[in-house]
């Protein structure tokens, strides 16, 4: 898949299996609103910052 594709992050979201909580977390973590349009990369890259990041929200 081409990573400079742009979609949606509900569509990424949908595509990759993204649970809600995750999205959810890492739309206020980056200030993503609804709707927001992201490469896959930019996504990937986002939601393993919100997964592997400390509970407490230190960088």
């Amino acid at each position: 898949m081409d990573s400079n594709e742009m979609k949606t992050i509900e569509e990424w979201a949908k595509e990759k299996n993204t649970a809600g909580e995750i999205l959810k977390g890492t739309m206020i973590l980056e200030g993503w609103g609804c709707g927001k349009s992201v490469s896959e990369s930019e996504y990937d890259e986002a939601v393993k910052l919100f997964t592997d990041g400390p509970a407490d929200g230190r960088k």
